[in-house]
């Protein structure tokens, strides 16, 4: 996660209120814009969206990073 500057509180965000998806074996979280809490700052919002993390099956996080399609 560090590597990707993306923090403890964003993995918890997407964790959270993301979407998820199951595929190959593992979850996919995605924290789209839709997925966001009325209530976030816009600032924090925009930093949020498009989060992702992959999940295994035994819990472990595998990858997080951002996708802004």
């Amino acid at each position: 996660m560090q590597q990707r500057a993306i923090s403890h509180a964003a993995l918890d965000a997407v964790l959270r209120w993301g979407a998820r998806i199951e595929q190959n074996g593992a979850t996919v979280f995605f924290l789209g814009r839709r997925h966001l809490p009325t209530h976030l700052a816009p600032a924090d919002a925009a930093r949020l969206e498009g989060t992702v993390a992959v999940v295994t099956r035994d819990g472990a996080v595998l990858t997080t990073f951002r996708c802004h399609r």
